[in-house]
């Protein structure tokens, strides 16, 4: 039987996610290294130490592999988070169910991308997949996310999120 696996991000903890009966918890080192002292991190470490939430680095390859698809929606997302969402990929290839838990709306906005059901728990979640760009407020020209300045007007590009195309803005992993 295939248990369920909740892939932690450092709001799940913060948040005082419990998880499931029979569920996997697991998380990356690098969340660890955010939960420096308070309650959070008493929590990661009763969690650990009842094993109750295991530690795992997440695949080099999926890590670029996200990195890859960052840079194709625009997301910005830290370190951290493109290694909770590696690993989550790489747990789904290995036929397990995954769910990410996280209030990062980046991070539900890749997984929905990448087919990887989340939910939220203190927020609401997102509501709309988006891709990011950069438009230009004076000439109305649309460029890749990395651009700084119009280079017809020489305007400074402001971020800007449309609906992605085929998602119809469906959250993944919410009932």
């Amino acid at each position: 039987m295939v248990r369920k696996v909740y892939v932690l991000d450092t709001s799940a903890i913060i948040g005082g996610f419990s998880g499931s009966e029979g569920a996997e918890q697991v998380t990356v080192p690098s969340v660890c290294e955010e939960l420096r002292e308070g309650l959070s991190r008493w929590r990661l470490e009763a969690g650990l130490l009842t094993k109750r939430i295991k530690v795992m680095e997440s695949p080099a390859g999926e890590v670029e592999e996200v990195r890859r698809f960052l840079r194709k929606t625009g997301d910005r997302l830290s370190q951290t988070d493109a290694e909770v969402l590696a690993l989550a990929l790489h747990l789904k290839r290995k036929k397990r169910e995954v769910e990410i838990v996280t209030d990062d709306y980046g991070i539900q906005n890749l997984a929905s991308v990448l087919g990887i059901p989340h939910r939220g728990l203190l927020m609401p979640g997102i509501r709309k997949v988006l891709r990011w760009s950069k438009v230009c407020p004076a000439c109305g020209r649309e460029y890749q996310v990395e651009a700084l300045h119009c280079p017809s007007c020489g305007s400074e590009l402001k971020r800007v999120g449309k609906e992605r195309e085929g998602c119809g803005g469906r959250r993944k992993g919410k009932p």
